[in-house]
């Protein structure tokens, strides 16, 4: 019953079956049980007969209540295991059985001298089906029993182990689930270009899959890490839909068996959720600039206009293209560069929401590359497209890489080079992208950040000795940018323990263990 609810809890309909099953018998057990006088019921004094009818109340009749009521119910139970599980899962079972009832059988004729009577093969054959049933099913004193040695600690114990098997069968039968074809993502990004947020192109990654409206006219990515959906930014949808998407996300999760979770999403999807009886805490903040008027005139700009204009003075320019226009020689520069600055990684790089190479390679994706007088490239970015009403009007900073033996001051140059050539384009936001697992800083610390935050602050120091989230973030306030904080919205707190952990997978799934405890040390030791 126990591994029922447990199923029944996560939506399987394996575990409706075992449900019904379980409860239809443990309502015809006390009625077996009676029958074949193992079980006796004392009258009261009263002569009233109430204790037969609160016998038949508690032990049948609210047992079979509940199995109907799960039958009628039985829609709300929809998530079923793959035809292959349930075909090995019937194996296991049937292969247990005949083995361990053989094993049984053999082991009670070799001790039949343990057994207070003599008995048949048939009788033996009888003893041994009855092990596997509960005692109320089978008649006393039908045939003997072993009483010493072996035969007896198999008569005890053989039930147990068949069951066992069984329960750890069906377990394993929970977690496989039935998963919807992944679709292909030219509806997510026919709905990019009608109108998304400045990181609603991270759902064309590789690894995230698409789930879209029965009208089609909204869209949310997300990625499945174990029975984790994680949603990645916010909702594609047409004005005044983003309330139902999410509720309809959710239902579809659910459908499925998994626990939704959206993640780095701005603060409107946020309220919506928070509306709808969501929680959320804050996992980064992404660094935008508003490009009209944009000049880096002034005192305040200089830490941004003195590099870019000695870059140009030293003879560096700023080249726009894309991956398929790169020149070979190109092309190895800049995978010797993105391979120079994995192997100063203590850990593998990270993906989820932090772009690699594979990401550079989509055709809607810009390079803007620092080429030196010698035809050299020192640095790299890759910026990702936004629309609005169906017009270009923002790109989002994504990959960055520069050689660690080249001139300071190319990211500036670059991300200087971008944001004025984009503006004269006609875009009005220039994103630089989320920072992970950092805090806002126009907003006050927590003083109590509750423990999942806690542990994503711990995650954060952790990682910075790999990959400087923090000295990025603090370089992106060079551009004088603007806060929006990231947030993770979640429905149960029970559920943050598996969300933690697929966010973590998330981004380093690569990642051994090995590593990443030797990560986790030496961060423990930098505190100490």
């Amino acid at each position: 019953m126990l591994v029922a609810a447990w199923g029944l809890r996560q939506g399987r309909r394996a575990a409706l079956v075992l449900a019904v099953l379980t409860l239809v018998m443990s309502a015809v057990s006390p009625l077996v049980a009676l029958a074949n006088g193992r079980l006796r019921i004392d009258p009261w004094v009263d002569g009233s007969g109430a204790e037969y009818v609160l016998w038949a109340l508690a032990s049948v009749v609210i047992p079979l209540v509940l199995a109907a009521a799960l039958v009628v119910a039985r829609r709300r139970f929809p998530v079923r295991a793959t035809r292959r599980a349930t075909r090995t899962f019937a194996v296991i079972v049937g292969l247990a059985f005949v083995a361990i009832g053989s094993g049984f059988f053999v082991t009670e004729e070799l001790g039949r001298r343990a057994f207070d009577r003599e008995i048949s093969v048939l009788d033996m054959l009888g003893l041994t089906l009855r092990r596997f049933f509960p005692p109320s099913y089978t008649t006393p004193g039908a045939s003997g029993f072993p009483h010493h040695g072996v035969a007896l600690f198999a008569y005890q114990w053989v039930g147990v182990l068949f069951w066992a098997i069984v329960i750890a069968a069906i377990l394993w039968l929970y977690r496989r689930v039935q998963r919807p074809d992944a679709e292909d993502d030219s509806l997510y990004r026919e709905l990019l270009r009608r109108g998304s947020d400045t990181l609603g192109f991270l759902g064309t990654w590789e690894g995230n899959r698409h789930w879209s409206s029965a009208d089609r006219q909204s869209a949310i990515a997300y990625r499945l890490v174990g029975d984790v959906a994680l949603a990645v930014g916010d909702p594609l949808t047409p004005p005044g839909g983003r309330t139902e998407a999410l509720r309809a996300f959710t239902d579809f999760c659910v459908e499925h068996g998994w626990t939704p979770a959206f993640y780095s999403i701005h603060s409107d999807t946020a309220d919506d959720l928070r509306d709808l009886g969501w929680r959320q805490i804050p996992v980064g903040v992404e660094t935008v600039m508003d490009l009209p008027g944009l000049t880096f005139a002034g005192k305040a700009w200089q830490k941004v206009r003195q590099p870019m204009t000695r870059a140009e003075r030293e003879g560096y320019t700023a080249v726009w293209t894309r991956w398929h226009e790169l020149t070979v020689s190109q092309v190895s520069q800049v995978i010797a560069i993105d391979e120079e600055w994995v192997a100063d990684r203590a850990l593998p790089e990270m993906g989820f929401t932090l772009g690699s190479l594979d990401e550079l390679r989509d055709r809607d994706v810009r390079l803007l590359l620092a080429v030196g007088p010698d035809d050299r490239i020192e640095a790299v970015t890759s910026w990702m497209p936004s629309w609005t009403d169906g017009e270009l009007t923002g790109w989002t900073l994504d990959f960055m890489r520069r050689r660690t033996d080249g001139p300071n001051g190319m990211m500036e140059f670059l991300i200087a080079k971008a944001a004025l050539q984009l503006q004269s384009e006609g875009a009005t936001v220039l994103s630089l992208s989320g920072a992970p697992l950092a805090d806002d800083p126009d907003e006050p610390a927590d003083g109590d950040p509750g423990p999942l935050r806690a542990l994503l602050r711990w995650l954060a120091e952790v990682l910075e000795p790999a990959y400087g989230f923090a000295s990025l973030f603090r370089f992106k306030g060079k551009f004088r940018p603007r806060y929006r904080p990231l947030s993770l919205a979640y429905r149960d707190p029970l559920q943050l323990p598996a969300i933690g952990a697929a966010v973590g997978r998330a981004y380093l799934p690569d990642a051994s263990r090995r590593e990443i405890v030797a990560l986790a040390r030496a961060a423990w030791e930098g505190r100490r």
